[in-house]
């Protein structure tokens, strides 16, 4: 069971009626399902089953996924742009028949890694989509795409959920007798629904997680040296930097709320509150602005430490 499922099955009704064609935009933070709710939607749009061979490789001839390819240098992984030759080569596929699927649906993930060219390119297909035809953009960065596209999609939004939300979602698709483990899995997924469910199936993942929150948990406490160690290692990638800052922000977040359920000293819980709202503060002003990331962390720690 999906944690989208009410979202899929609107669209579901909305995309089923007859020559319907549109776009979509799928945006919210990494880890919170948008690509397995799209794939989810179109097998119920196009009744294709759990079991279907094409769908499950990704080379089902009525489902045209586009993804950028991803490099690996000095041992960190970098996902590279889409370039135009890639959106052209896919699109041609919207003049043709339909195999067998009432919807043609174009997935594409990382859309904010569209080039200019690319991005152009699609424009032109989006603004007059041939009939039954669907596209479906993926991102977790939605400003970084052209105003035009925003425009012509229908936004749908993948938020995080909160801890009480995220446990409710997971016992759906998790035995009873694994219920401990999905409340510390809620916990500390930061309210990303897929990566709860990767750190339930996968012990190794949730040891990585829970070693990234424990760092940002001694740096907060005011270990300067090991903030600045953490400033520099997040500071490499943008795009990563703005889910570490999530994930921080929805730590500082529930910590607040149980200061404030346990009666804790009321300087313990105004100190956390402000290192919230300045956390939320410095991931609008790197999101927004060409601000130096590493010397926005630091100073953002000495301030606290």
């Amino acid at each position: 069971m999906n944690s989208n499922q009410k979202t899929i099955d609107n669209l579901t009704k909305i995309i089923s009626q007859k020559d319907f064609a549109g776009s979509f935009l799928f945006a919210g933070p990494g880890g919170t399902g948008k690509e397995g709710a799209a794939v989810e939607l179109i097998r119920k749009v196009n009744k294709i089953s759990q079991t279907d061979e094409k769908m499950k490789s990704g080379y089902h001839p009525d489902v045209i996924f586009i993804r950028p390819e991803e490099e690996v240098k000095r041992g960190r992984r970098r996902i590279k742009d889409i370039s135009i030759d890639q959106i052209k080569d896919k699109i041609k596929q919207a003049g043709y028949f339909n195999y067998q699927a009432p919807k043609k649906f174009f997935v594409i993930t990382h859309a904010d890694k569209m080039t200019g060219e690319a991005s152009n390119s699609l424009l032109k297909i989006m603004e007059e989509p041939p009939k039954d035809c669907l596209f479906l953009l993926v991102t977790a960065f939605e400003d970084r795409l052209l105003d035009t596209i925003r425009s012509r999609c229908s936004k749908v939004n993948f938020p995080l959920l909160n801890k009480d939300k995220l446990v409710e979602a997971l016992k759906r698709d998790f035995p009873d007798s694994l219920v401990p483990e999905l409340d510390k899995a809620a916990e500390m997924s930061s309210g990303r629904y897929e990566t709860a469910k990767r750190m339930i199936q996968n012990n190794e993942v949730r040891d990585r997680r829970e070693r990234e929150i424990e760092r940002f948990r001694q740096s907060a406490k005011g270990g300067i040296n090991k903030a600045f160690d953490l400033a520099f290692d997040c500071s490499k990638d943008k795009e990563k930097l703005l889910e570490a800052l999530d994930d921080w922000i929805y730590y500082l977040h529930n910590f607040a709320k149980e200061s404030v359920l346990q009666n804790r000293d009321i300087r313990i819980q105004k100190k956390v509150f402000q290192m919230a709202k300045d956390l939320v503060e410095l991931k609008i002003n790197i999101e927004k602005t060409n601000i130096n990331g590493r010397l926005a962390l630091e100073n953002y720690f000495v301030k606290f430490s």
